[in-house]
């Protein structure tokens, strides 16, 4: 009798660590998955950090050019002519963006499916 309950509380005892360590690994997976989002969402707003700077220094060279190429004597208005270029510029990057994102989900949900293989 003795026997079997130092049996039912090794058996008992067993199970725990089981879980326990069942738990522990669903929780190390959950942290590695957090810090690999933190890292694409840095890797995202570095991304777009550049594409702003860079959108700057295009939009720069655009007027240049258009200055260079005007040929009245009216003076081209800069505001006009940034506001039109700007709408085409966020349009693509809208479409990049989409694409990024879309391609991300993609990413995530091979990863949350790997996961459950696991």
């Amino acid at each position: 009798r003795e026997r079997e309950e130092q049996e039912h509380q090794q058996r008992k005892c067993e199970e725990q660590k089981r879980k326990r360590q069942q738990r522990e690994r669903e929780e190390q997976k959950r942290q590695a998955r957090r810090e690999r989002e933190k890292q694409e969402r840095r890797r995202i707003e570095h991304a777009r950090r550049l594409r702003e700077a860079r959108r700057e220094a295009d939009w720069k060279a655009e007027w240049h050019r258009q200055l260079s190429r005007n040929t009245t004597c009216l003076p081209l208005d800069e505001a006009a002519c940034r506001r039109e270029w700007e709408d085409a510029q966020q349009a693509r990057e809208d479409e990049l963006y989409q694409q990024e994102m879309q391609q991300w989900r993609v990413d995530l949900t091979e990863e949350e499916d790997e996961e459950e293989e696991e």
